[in-house]
């Protein structure tokens, strides 16, 4: 009854439609998909002819199926043009230019981050691993509207965090890449780092942290910074327990939390200074 009642909704193109390209397919013997559509052609050969045909196709096909449908030549015909006509215009599409991944490198200067019993690094004398936050924009249209003396002073990149993929020339205004990992280096410096870098951090942190080597040092914690689309949604950058090594753990030491006239500069680098 319900068939019957969805049936009779449906309109006459939809139903044509069905009846043509919505049929299952199945496997038939030669005869039966000769008497198949043969019920769809324009003409209906005389009654002689079609029983000679079946006997010849019964005689030498016997038993054997094959996959049948119930497309006509010309409906097979044009399916096969859209289906041409698909690639065709896919192979017009305008694609962007090909471009390689960059093959991630460890720093030495970026495991030294780690070391607690030294004095802090001089991030300005390595510049062939450590730049200032606005070159991540090099390469781009927004570089020469980026202000780029208006960014913190404190505010670094890696140069394999700015060097996921290389060019031929062209433009990376299409291209992201999303900061996701930042480093707090002895509470003074902020420091974006590829997931490569950061996956090594994370390991040597955590050590660290397990191991008590940073309770009575400046603090080095790896944080994650998420895009927020909501005002009120929370800061995990700050959050005590989802630093690295975990600032919950640390005595001797105040927790250092980002001030907020940094975040405004942070949210701005990852895009989340606006709201829904």
């Amino acid at each position: 009854m319900m068939t019957l009642l969805a049936t009779e909704c449906l309109e006459p193109e939809i139903l044509e439609l069905k009846h043509m390209y919505g049929v299952p397919k199945s496997t038939q013997t030669l005869s039966e998909i000769y008497n198949n559509r043969s019920k769809h052609c324009s003409f209906q050969p005389s009654s002689e002819i079609n029983k000679a045909v079946l006997k010849r196709l019964n005689d030498y096909g016997g038993s054997k199926t094959l996959l049948a449908h119930s497309f006509d030549e010309e409906q097979e015909r044009e399916l096969e043009q859209e289906i041409e006509q698909e690639i065709e215009e896919e192979r017009q599409r305008e694609h962007p230019a090909y471009l390689s991944s960059h093959q991630p490198i460890l720093h030495k200067e970026i495991k030294d981050l780690c070391n607690m019993q030294g004095s802090m690094m001089d991030l300005a004398t390595h510049s062939s691993v450590f730049s200032p936050l606005v070159n991540a924009f090099l390469g781009t249209s927004f570089f020469g509207e980026c202000q780029p003396c208006s960014w913190q002073k404190n505010f670094w990149i890696s140069t394999e965090f700015q060097r996921v993929i290389q060019t031929q020339r062209e433009p990376l205004d299409m291209y992201l890449r999303p900061p996701r990992w930042v480093l707090v280096y002895r509470n003074k410096h902020l420091i974006f780092v590829s997931p490569f870098e950061a996956n090594w951090l994370l390991g040597q942190l955590q050590f660290i942290g397990r191991t008590g080597q940073c309770d009575k040092l400046p603090s080095t914690t790896l944080r994650l910074l998420l895009p927020r689309t909501k005002r009120n949604q929370s800061i995990l950058v700050n959050t005590p327990t989802l630093t690295i090594p975990s600032s919950i753990t640390t005595t001797d030491i105040s927790n250092f939390y980002i001030p907020i006239r940094w975040l405004a500069e942070l949210f701005v680098f990852n895009g989340s200074l606006y709201f829904k």
